[in-house]
């Protein structure tokens, strides 16, 4: 268990009239099961966080943040390299987002999950991204029910935006979301190379390129099949938004399907693509 710690990469605060950029990947796991609770890291060269062959819990939030490595001009850093970089890069490993239940300990709305400003937000090869299997919609971490969700309060949130080149790269895994997953403002939204996508709360916003683009892969929404009666207002509505993408979805022999139930008129509501 490691606890309230931030990483940073850089040896002061401005690294463009001196200083050095020493950290190549702020967090190396490998072969363990670990857990991190409420931590950051920023400003190193090659990942926020690396994770190989192992199971971590991401717990009361984590923000990688301006991972990537800067040019050398003239004794000065500033700029980029263009060499890639990750704010999460998991290898043969499991991650699982979660929160607390608890007020004094901060709830799903106060933990934030953050991937920014990095190249690529996330990426994943051979690996699971999950919200604990116990997690529904209307649900708090424990998968007890709470009667004032549509506030937000209870709401797992993952983020990733503002990456130069992409907010999720998904190669041959597995992104299973019970909450929210929104990206936006990067190059590319969400790349999937055959992987699965679900997601209860997905919204794919403002990237200059594709919202998402998925090559031989599966994406199924809605697939704790809520009805679509709770999701009139607040933060979860749509259940599904693509807006102000270049272009909204690309799909190369893949799926985009809803969870298939009976009565399903009742349980959908608006999918929402807006220019």
């Amino acid at each position: 268990y490691l606890r309230n710690f931030c990483i940073d990469g850089g040896s002061q605060a401005d690294l463009t009239s001196g200083g050095s950029q020493d950290v190549e990947v702020g967090i190396h796991v490998k072969n363990s099961d670990v857990v991190l609770e409420n931590c950051a890291v920023t400003r190193c060269k090659k990942s926020g966080i690396k994770i190989e062959n192992s199971n971590v819990i991401l717990n009361r939030g984590f923000i990688s943040y301006r991972n990537y490595e800067l040019v050398n001009d003239g004794g000065y850093l500033d700029g980029r390299t263009g060499k890639e970089s990750y704010g999460l890069l998991a290898i043969n490993s499991d991650v699982t987002v979660s929160a607390s239940t608890e007020d004094a300990k901060g709830l799903p709305i106060d933990s934030p999950f953050c991937f920014t400003r990095n190249k690529v937000g996330i990426k994943l090869v051979n690996s699971n991204l999950k919200t604990p299997e116990n997690v529904k919609y209307r649900t708090d971490m424990n998968g007890d029910s709470v009667t004032d969700y549509e506030k937000g309060e209870h709401a797992l949130a993952i983020q990733s935006f503002l990456n130069t080149e992409a907010g999720i790269v998904s190669d041959r895994s597995l992104i299973e979301v019970a909450h929210r997953l929104s990206v936006f403002q990067n190059e590319v939204g969400i790349d999937l190379l055959d992987s699965t996508l679900k997601c209860l709360n997905l919204h794919v916003e403002h990237n200059l390129g594709i919202g998402l683009l998925a090559k031989g892969s599966s994406i199924e929404y809605n697939y704790n099949y809520e009805s679509s009666s709770a999701y009139t207002d607040g933060p979860f509505s749509p259940t599904n938004r693509f807006a102000e993408n270049k272009q909204h979805i690309v799909m190369r022999g893949s799926s985009y399907l809803p969870k298939y139930g009976v009565d399903m008129p009742t349980y959908y509501s608006t999918f929402s693509i807006l220019n």
